[in-house]
């Protein structure tokens, strides 16, 4: 709607301009020509056998004339004044339009909020077509959406602005911080990655029963001293606190719904990501931590979470889970979820790239469809901001399966990366399907800004120069010198 304040007199100034232009000046105009004429027909014509209509017709015919010139000349000098007084745009009427940002942005401007606007109806007065005033840069403290940025006729708004921060190389995996297991501080501090030249940053891992294990009592110690030593050793981190399994009791106590799954051969239980309780409470969480490290230069990108049991966007994976999950809406509900959650970390982190690790929600198509319909949602709201991973690289992957085609797909428009799937030791080092390197080049081939490789492995000197070298490699695909 237009902005009353300070686009009222614009609009007001440019409906009676429009009005004297499109109604007074033409009918005036047409006034005076009929007297030209009827002169002309009463000289010429009547007059030939009549002295007095010669006369007459004489007088019509000046008046005629004298109207043109006075009609011009008031026309083009209220037109001239208004043009002075900037009360009339010369190319279509201006009037401001004020929108919900799509960012997060509020009235003061204080967390970097981005103003958009289309082209909304126009009021009464204003011409359709009116000038849209939009903005693309972030707020300033105390200045209000109502302040004038850029102007343009397009009825689509440009692109926001790049974000400065551009999350590319290699990142050393942390193990999470859990209740069960707490990351001490003096391990933390002691890692060899902060002092490995090989590696760009250092992604950090953390609970949501462990950062609020009481309803409104947080603890970011933890994230904090990342952030702190991460400034200290010049390395860049990531952000990722997750709730799925180990959401906290006291969420569902507050009457948020349980949806039991099975996790690992576990029997355990997630929150319902569409539950506006959930929503309210898990967004509370991430919007203090955006008001706490969003401005923070050392934060390289942020991930997306408490979408499914860990890190990830799957949900259910069994005949019984998708059963379970249709008799509460079905995976509609799912996206519906998703693309808050989106919204809330977009609000919480307006200056950094928030990151969705993709995998299948559910089974079959429908997985698909909805990882394909959450992903336009992010990329097509939040361009550039919003970011794609996948948490399973391997030395085979390719873009037979969805989520690595999208990466791959989105690699010019958005932040993609990888983590990988396993590392290199230990039982499970099989599922690299390949060596380090081979897995790391997969990641090039799709097109990939940065992957997340396991400390133990980021850790081992003998794999320092490819680390090195794929670094270099992924910075170069996300244009980061």
């Amino acid at each position: 709607m237009p902005d009353v304040n300070t686009g009222y007199l614009t609009s007001y100034s440019a409906g009676i301009i429009g009005g004297i232009n499109n109604l007074l000046v033409p009918v005036l105009m047409a006034v005076a020509f009929i007297f030209f004429l009827w002169g002309i027909y009463k000289y010429f014509i009547l007059g030939a056998a009549d002295k007095k209509s010669r006369t007459d017709g004489r007088q019509f015919a000046l008046w005629g004339i004298t109207g043109f010139v006075v009609i011009l000349s008031l026309w083009g000098l209220v037109n001239l004044v208004m043009a002075t007084l900037g009360l009339y745009a010369t190319t279509a009427p201006k009037f401001q339009a004020s929108y919900t940002s799509t960012n997060g942005g509020n009235s003061t401007g204080t967390n970097g909020g981005t103003e958009l606007s289309g082209m909304p109806t126009a009021p009464s007065g204003v011409y359709p077509s009116s000038t849209v005033t939009y903005r693309t840069t972030p707020l300033q403290t105390g200045q209000t959406p109502s302040q004038t940025g850029t102007t343009g006729t397009s009825s689509t708004p440009p692109p926001p602005a790049q974000l400065t921060k551009n999350p590319a190389g290699i990142f050393c995996l942390l193990t999470g911080d859990t209740v069960q297991r707490p990351f001490s501080l003096t391990a933390l501090n002691a890692l060899t990655s902060w002092s490995n030249s090989n590696i760009d940053g250092v992604a950090e891992r953390s609970w949501w029963n462990k950062v609020e294990p009481t309803q409104g009592v947080r603890d970011w110690s933890f994230i904090d001293e990342v952030v702190n030593t991460a400034k200290e050793k010049n390395k860049k981190i990531s952000i990722n606190i997750m709730a799925g399994i180990n959401t906290p009791d006291w969420v569902y106590a507050s009457g948020v719904p349980k949806f039991p799954v099975t996790f690992q051969g576990q029997s355990l239980t997630l929150p319902l990501l569409w539950d506006q309780k959930y929503l309210d409470l898990w967004g509370s969480l991430i919007q203090e931590a955006g008001e706490r490290y969003d401005g923070d230069s050392s934060i390289s990108y942020v991930h997306i979470a408490g979408i499914g049991p860990t890190a990830e966007t799957y949900f259910v994976k069994s005949a019984s889970e998708v059963a379970a999950m249709n008799a509460l809406g079905g995976i509609n509900k799912w996206i519906e979820g998703a693309e808050k959650i989106i919204d809330i970390y977009a609000s919480a982190f307006p200056t950094t790239p928030i990151i969705i690790a993709l995998s299948p929600p559910t089974i079959g198509a429908d997985g698909d469809r909805a990882m394909k319909t959450v992903i336009e949602y992010g990329v097509s709201h939040y361009p550039g901001h919003f970011g794609i991973a996948n948490h399973g690289l391997n030395a085979t992957s390719n873009t037979g399966y969805l989520a690595n085609k999208l990466i791959s797909d989105h690699s010019s428009d958005s932040p993609v990366g990888f983590q990988m799937v396993w590392s290199t030791v230990g039982t499970n080092a099989s599922l690299i399907q390949g060596t380090l390197a081979e897995a790391l080049e997969t990641a090039n081939t799709l097109k990939a800004h940065f992957v997340e490789v396991y400390v133990v492995d980021c850790d081992n000197t003998s794999y320092a120069s490819t680390l090195k070298h794929y670094g270099s490699i992924y910075k170069a695909n996300a244009g980061v010198p």
